[in-house]
């Protein structure tokens, strides 16, 4: 039988520990090393970055946890495997990409890195893994994905508080002999 399985949902279902693993590691390093080859500094002070995206990743992970415990057939027919339901979850995530971008008008070059690229991942992939959880997700599992998209919100909190978002600044305040090529 074949699988009707499409993009987000195919990707997680076959290995979801191994892609979201090597993806947030790649786009990590990614930052810190675009920051140090750009900036002169590898840094990242926000702690929705550093740790809540572990929590963002997690629910993807968990997600394609709970595909694997179901068989392809129950998707056959779903809109969840609509490609239309997938080219407008990846038009929406660009589009909140690119609201972002201009919201923002980043300076450095990494943080461009992290509106054109980092942001629409997540989007799309949570867009269309949160699905999965509602209707296919025991409350428990729903508990869980819930607390891991919390957790990212509560170090998003704590990073608007701290004023960390804006890093630089931040590294100039508490850290002032870090020093930048620009």
């Amino acid at each position: 039988m074949e699988s009707s399985l499409f993009w987000s949902h195919a990707l997680m279902h076959s290995t979801p520990l191994y892609v979201f693993v090597i993806a947030h590691g790649i786009m990590y390093s990614m930052l810190l090393l675009g920051r140090k080859v750009f900036e002169g500094h590898a840094y990242d002070v926000s702690l929705s970055s550093r740790y809540g995206d572990i929590g963002l990743t997690a629910f993807c992970i968990y997600a394609g946890y709970i595909l694997q415990q179901h068989e392809a057939r129950e998707f056959i027919g779903s809109w969840m495997e609509n490609p239309v339901y997938h080219y407008c979850s990846l038009g929406a995530a660009v589009i909140c990409a690119a609201v972002y971008f201009i919201d923002q008008k980043p300076k450095y070059e990494m943080d461009g890195w992290h509106a054109i690229v980092v942001v629409p991942l997540f989007v799309y992939f949570i867009g269309t893994l949160a699905p999965v959880y509602y209707y296919f997700g025991s409350p428990v599992q729903i508990a869980i994905g819930v607390l891991f998209l919390v957790s990212w919100i509560i170090f998003l909190i704590i990073d608007i508080r701290e004023e960390r978002l804006n890093q630089r600044m931040w590294l100039a305040i508490h850290k002032p002999w870090v020093r930048f090529k620009k």
